[in-house]
């Protein structure tokens, strides 16, 4: 599924122009095998990802087996004020070539994004990274998720200012091969022009 290539909401949260990804009521699985939020010059914004108005199903994302490199929830080329919450993110299942080759669950890679995205009460399985905000705006809430199983880091933050990382579980850390040193939280600054402030 790629999003983000035509005309995109232009409200805010608290108003009624924005899109929400959820399962029907009642529905016993929604599974997505990938899925990219792409907006050239910031143009994608305001969509959501969900769990079901009855709270029974959820969105549950899985690597595709036959091609496991990449990201299965994929933010690019400066997508903005995304959430996604109460998904299961289950990538154990994949065999890579190498560990280094492991999907990633959740990538921010927004060049020229506002940021301003909400990741929260999401579990993430058995992948490369967690939550990986690799070049974002900043203006970001990690808050809530369960990530288990993570081969390299459990979160990630890059150049993004003030972000909210709190209440998080992370627990049955992994370590691989091949340079992955296994960090619950890491800032990875490379790159950065100046200083990153606001973490909380």
């Amino acid at each position: 599924i790629r999003l983000g290539r035509g005309t995109d909401p232009t409200g805010t949260w608290s108003g009624s122009n924005y899109v929400v990804f959820k399962p029907h009521d009642g529905a016993t699985a929604v599974n997505l095998w990938r899925l990219q939020v792409t907006g050239a010059s910031k143009s994608a914004q305001y969509y959501e990802f969900t769990r079901s108005d009855d709270t029974l199903s959820t969105l549950n994302f899985k690597a595709d087996t036959s091609n496991s490199v990449g990201a299965v929830w994929a933010s690019i080329l400066g997508a903005s004020y995304l959430k996604v919450s109460y998904c299961d993110f289950n990538i154990a299942e994949v065999t890579a070539p190498t560990v280094l080759d492991a999907p990633e669950a959740i990538l921010f890679n927004n060049t020229g994004g506002d940021g301003n995205n909400v990741i929260t009460y999401n579990t993430i399985h058995g992948a490369l990274n967690g939550v990986n905000m690799k070049d974002d705006g900043g203006d970001n809430t990690i808050t809530f998720n369960t990530l288990t199983h993570i081969w390299n880091d459990c979160i990630k933050v890059g150049l993004g200012n003030n972000t909210v990382i709190t209440d998080n579980l992370m627990y049955d850390k992994k370590y691989g091969d091949g340079g992955l040193h296994g960090d619950y939280i890491q800032f990875s600054l490379t790159g950065a022009s100046s200083a990153t402030t606001g973490i909380v």
